[in-house]
């Protein structure tokens, strides 16, 4: 289970290293035998949160009203990705909370 960084005290990094990112996606389908659908996502996730060799971060949020339910999400990105140009990007992939009996997977990356 992962354990979530409840207060982190920004003022000690340099202007430069906080930051955050936007993300969005789709979860995978659930219930295929029965009310196959999906939900979609999208938010801000937390600032950066220094690691070993670098920093993730945490997205929580909630998916789309879909087939009459939503999900929570709560999980902490990989490690950055650097992309060229000084930039990055974090994979993330998670499990959503069990609502209406059933849980959605999910995988993304946030945006730049």
């Amino acid at each position: 289970m992962v354990k979530f960084m409840n207060y982190f005290d920004y003022r000690q990094l340099n202007a430069s290293d906080v930051h955050t990112h936007e993300f969005l996606g789709s979860t995978f389908i659930s219930e295929r035998e029965k009310d196959a659908h999906n939900h979609r996502f999208s938010g801000i996730s937390s600032k950066a949160i220094p690691v070993q060799n670098g920093h993730i971060h945490e997205i929580v949020g909630n998916t789309s009203f879909d087939d009459m339910h939503i999900h929570q999400i709560r999980l902490q990105t990989g490690i950055q990705i650097p992309v060229g140009n000084n930039r990055h990007v974090h994979f993330a992939n998670g499990i959503t909370t069990t609502d209406d009996g059933h849980t959605h997977n999910l995988q993304f990356t946030t945006l730049i």
